[in-house]
C-alpha cells in the first residue's frame, strides 16, 4: 500500500495545533448576542482575553481573580503567569523564564490569590508551590517530588482560605493542607478520593474537589470532614453511566454527568461552576448539588471551547473560562434572576436521589477469583498499574507507573516489598512500565523516562542497567514491554525502534521487525524461543523466530465509533467488534501450553488465542465491578491457570482462573480470529476478516491517506512524542515509523481520531 507524504505532514501539523472535539451542549444559543439562557439564569459572552492582544497565551491552564477583579492565568507553555485587569487589558508577567530557580516557573498548572493579594502557583514540573507578593516578587516555595507528606506526585490544583491556609490538589494523592509558610498540616480525602484535578473553597471555608479517579464533586469541611458528593461519569462509547431518558434510546450525556472535569469555581452565593472538559461545556450547580445550567460546545467561536480547563468567577458577576487549545480566556456576564430555587431541580448524584432504587449488584462473572490493590501511594496501592509478571513461586511483580516503583505481592495479593523509587540513580525509576522475570527470578524493568532497562536480583538488589535516549541500536525512544528467554536474552519493545534483542549483559544483538511493525507495545517469548509482538499500530499480533524471521500475523482493528474495520455478521447491522479484533491491544502473555493472552485495552476485555492464532475465548467488560475493567494493561499467567490483569484506571489487579471461565475445553471453540494465519503466510492488513464469508474480496490499490482530525484525550503531550516528530523532521525515522507513532498516540488515549 502506497502512502503519500503530504497527508503525513498535514497530520503532523494537525497534531501540533491539536484541534479538540467533544459533544455539544444542549443549551440554547442566540447567535445574535451570544447569550445562553435558562429560565432564571443566563450567561452572555463578553470578550476574549490573551489571543492576539498585547500578550498571547500558549496552552493556558488555571485561572484566578483577585478582590480588585484582576485576572491571573497560568500560561503553561510560556512558563509564566499573565496578569490582566478586569477588562482583559494586559498588566504584567510573573515568571516567564522556564527553570527551577527561585521565581522561575516550569509547567505552571494552577494559580490562586489570597485576600492580601499574594499569588500562589502550582508548578507540576518542579513539583512545588511558589508564592509571590501582589507585585510579583518571589516570597517562598515549598514541596518536592515524592509520596511523603508535604511532597507532590503530580500537583494540579490550589486554593487558599481566609486564614492563609493552602490546599493543594494532586492527581494521584489526597489533598494536602499547608499553613501560610508552606508547612504541612494534614491530608484531606485520604481513602475517599484517588486524587483531584481541581479544588475550590466557598465563603464558609468548605472545600470542593473534583475527584480524579471517579468524576464527581466531593465536598469536605475545612478540617477534612466529608460532607457530600454529587455527579457521575458518562462514557458514550461504551454506554457506561450514561442516561436514556425514555428507555428507548439513544444514550446521552445527562445533566450532572462528566467526562474529564478539570476546573471548579464557587461564587459568593455558593453556586458551583465546573468545566466538563471531555464534553467541552460548563455546568452550573447550586450549593446542594442540584443542576442549574450548562453551556458550551466544541469550536473556536464565541462561547465555544477546545479543551475547556480552568474557571473563575468574580464578585461582579463575571465568569472567566480557560479555552486551552484556542489559547485564550473567554469572559461571560452572568445574570442570576430569581434564584430562590434551581430552575431545573435535578439532583445529580444517583445515590442521593430520593426515589432512586438501590443499585443492582451484578453476579460474579465466570472465572473471576479476587482482586487486590486500590488507588494511592501506600504499600499495596497503585497509581496506574502497568506491567505484571509472576515467578515460579506465584509471587507477583507490578509496575506502579506514577509512584515510580515495582511492588511485589504473594499469590494471595498480600504486599511483600517494593523495588525502586523516583529518580535516575541506579535502582530508581521515572515512569516504569514493563516488567519481566527470568528463570532464576531476576527482575527486569523498562524505565521509560530514563530510557533504560534495569535488572534486579530476586531480593530486589540492583544488578545492571543499559540503554540511553535515541534511535540508534541499543538506544530507546519510548520504552514499552520487556521479555526474557531461557538463555537470558532480553527483548525490548520500543515505539519507534520496534523490538531490540540484547544478550544477558545488555549488549545489543539485533532488531526484530524493524520497518515491518507499526508501533509495538509489548513482547513475550514462548518456551520454544519464538517471539510474540503486540503490533499496536496495526492492531495485530506478530510472531517471529528468535533470529528475527517472521512466522505469522493475526488480528485486525475495529473502531466502533466509526465502525471502521468492524464486522456485520449477517449484513443487516449492527456492526460489532469481532473475535480477534482489537482496539489498542497493549500487553501479551503466554502460558506453558502456548495459549496467548492479549489485553484489548480500549474494548476493556481479554482475548485468548491458541499458539497458531485461532481465537479461543474472551472475557471482561467496561466498569469497576468484579470482572470488569477500566483500561486493562498488564497481564500474566501462572502454572496453576491463574490470570492476573493490571486494571489500570481501577487501580487494582484482578485475578481470574482459566479452569473457571465456564467453557468445556478450548479445543472445541477454535474459531479462526480475524486475519488469523496458522502458517507462515502473511495476509496484508487490507484483507477482510475471514469471519465474513460473504464479504467481497478487496482489490489491492494505491491508497491516499485522508487526514483525520485529532482531538485531545490528555492535557499534556509527553516529551517523547515531541521527540518523535523532531526525529521525523530530521529524516531519522521512516514514514511507517511516524504512522506507527500516530497510531500509538491514538490507541494510548493521548489523542483520538474524529
Amino acid at each position: 500500500m502506497k502512502i503519500l507524504l503530504f497527508p503525513i505532514l498535514a497530520m503532523m501539523l494537525i497534531l501540533s495545533t491539536m484541534t479538540f472535539a467533544t459533544a455539544q451542549s444542549n443549551s440554547t444559543t442566540n447567535s445574535s448576542n451570544d447569550t445562553l439562557q435558562s429560565d432564571n439564569f443566563s450567561v452572555k459572552f463578553a470578550s476574549t482575553i490573551g489571543s492576539g492582544g498585547a500578550v498571547n497565551l500558549h496552552t493556558p491552564q488555571g485561572i484566578a481573580v483577585d478582590s480588585y477583579g484582576n485576572i491571573y492565568v497560568a500560561d503553561r507553555d510560556n512558563a509564566r503567569i499573565d496578569k490582566f485587569d478586569s477588562k482583559g487589558n494586559f498588566l504584567s508577567i510573573i515568571g516567564g523564564t522556564g527553570g527551577s530557580a527561585d521565581g522561575q516557573l516550569l509547567g505552571p498548572e494552577a494559580v490562586a490569590v489570597d485576600k492580601s493579594g499574594n499569588i500562589y502557583v502550582v508548578e507540576s514540573n518542579n513539583a512545588r508551590i511558589d508564592k509571590f507578593d501582589s507585585a510579583g516578587n518571589f516570597i517562598l516555595k515549598f514541596g518536592s517530588k515524592g509520596n511523603d507528606e508535604g511532597q507532590f506526585n503530580d500537583p494540579w490544583g490550589i486554593a487558599v482560605d481566609d486564614s492563609g491556609n493552602i490546599f493543594v490538589a494532586d492527581l494521584f494523592k489526597p489533598i494536602q493542607k499547608f499553613d501560610s509558610s508552606g508547612n504541612f498540616i494534614s491530608t484531606i480525602g485520604k481513602g475517599m478520593i484517588d486524587g483531584a484535578t481541581s479544588i475550590a473553597l466557598d465563603k464558609s471555608g468548605n472545600l470542593y474537589a473534583l475527584d480524579n479517579g471517579n468524576p464527581q464533586v466531593v465536598e469536605f469541611s475545612n478540617d477534612g470532614t466529608f460532607i457530600k458528593e454529587w455527579g457521575s461519569y458518562c462514557n458514550l462509547f461504551h454506554n457506561v453511566g450514561c442516561v436514556d431518558p425514555d428507555g428507548s434510546g439513544p444514550f446521552a450525556n445527562g445533566d450532572g454527568q462528566f467526562q474529564d472535569p478539570n476546573g471548579i469555581a464557587i461564587d459568593a452565593s455558593g453556586n458551583v461552576y465546573l468545566t466538563d472538559t471531555g464534553n467541552n461545556r460548563v455546568e452550573v450547580f447550586d450549593s446542594s448539588g442540584y443542576f442549574i445550567y450548562k453551556f458550551g460546545e466544541n469550536g473556536n467561536g464565541n462561547a465555544q471551547f477546545s479543551d475547556v480547563m480552568g474557571i473563575a468567577v468574580d464578585n461582579s458577576g463575571s465568569l472567566y473560562v480557560v479555552d486551552q487549545n484556542n489559547h485564550r480566556v473567554e469572559a461571560f456576564n452572568i445574570t442570576y434572576g430569581n434564584m430562590t430555587s434551581a430552575p431545573n431541580k435535578v439532583l445529580t448524584s444517583p445515590t442521593m436521589y430520593p426515589s432512586a432504587p438501590p443499585p443492582t449488584i451484578p453476579s460474579i462473572p465466570a472465572g473471576y477469583v479476587s482482586s487486590f490493590g486500590s488507588g494511592g501511594s501506600k504499600n499495596g496501592q497503585f497509581s496506574m498499574p502497568q506491567g505484571i509478571a509472576v515467578d515460579s513461586s506465584g509471587s507477583l511483580y507490578v509496575t506502579d507507573l506514577n509512584n515510580d516503583r515495582v511492588e511485589k505481592f504473594d499469590s494471595n495479593g498480600n504486599y511483600i516489598s517494593t523495588i525502586g523509587s523516583h529518580g535516575s540513580a541506579d535502582g530508581q525509576f521515572s515512569t516504569p512500565t514493563g516488567v519481566a522475570l527470568d528463570k532464576s527470578g531476576n527482575v527486569y524493568v523498562s524505565d521509560i523516562d530514563n530510557y533504560r532497562i534495569e535488572k534486579f536480583d530476586p531480593a530486589g538488589n540492583f544488578v545492571l542497567k543499559f540503554g540511553t535516549s535515541g534511535i540508534k541500536p541499543g538506544q530507546f525512544n519510548s520504552l514499552q514491554g520487556v521479555a526474557v528467554d531461557d538463555a537470558g536474552n532480553m527483548y525490548v519493545a520500543d515505539l519507534t525502534n520496534s523490538i531490540q534483542k540484547f544478550d544477558p549483559l545488555g549488549n545489543f544483538v539485533m532488531k526484530i521487525g524493524h520497518d515491518k511493525l507499526n508501533g509495538v507495545s509489548d513482547v513475550a517469548v514462548d518456551k520454544s524461543g519464538d517471539v510474540y509482538i503486540v503490533d499496536s499500530g496495526n492492531s495485530q499480533i506478530a510472531e517471529y523466530s528468535s533470529n528475527g524471521t517472521l512466522i505469522t500475523k493475526w488480528g485486525s482493528y475495529c473502531d466502533m465509533s466509526s465502525t471502521r474495520g468492524c464486522i456485520d455478521p449477517d449484513g443487516s447491522g449492527p456492526f460489532a467488534i469481532g473475535d480477534g479484533q482489537f482496539q489498542d491491544p497493549t500487553r501479551i502473555a503466554i502460558d506453558g501450553s502456548g495459549k496467548i493472552y492479549v489485553t484489548d485495552q480500549d474494548n476493556d476485555r481479554i482475548q485468548i488465542f491458541d499458539s497458531s492464532g485461532h481465537f479461543l475465548y474472551k472475557f471482561g467488560s467496561s466498569g469497576s465491578d468484579s470482572g470488569q475493567f477500566a483500561n486493562p494493561v498488564g497481564i500474566a499467567v501462572d502454572s496453576f491457570g491463574n490470570i492476573y490483569v493490571a486494571d489500570q484506571n481501577n487501580a487494582r489487579v484482578q485475578v481470574f482462573n482459566l479452569n473457571n471461565l465456564g467453557i468445556a475445553g478450548f479445543s472445541s471453540n477454535t474459531v479462526a480470529s480475524s486475519l488469523s494465519v496458522p502458517s507462515t503466510k502473511v495476509i496484508p492488513p487490507t484483507t477482510q476478516p475471514i469471519m465474513q464469508p460473504t464479504a467481497p474480496p478487496v482489490t489491492p490499490q494505491t491508497t491516499v491517506v485522508s487526514v483525520p482530525t485529532l482531538s485531545s484525550m490528555s492535557s499534556t503531550i509527553p516529551v517523547w512524542v515531541k521527540g518523535i516528530f523532531n526525529y521525523y523532521g530530521q529524516g531519522k525515522i521512516s514514514d511507517n515509523e511516524l504512522i506507527g507513532a500516530i497510531n500509538f498516540l491514538v490507541q494510548q488515549g493521548i489523542v483520538k481520531l474524529k
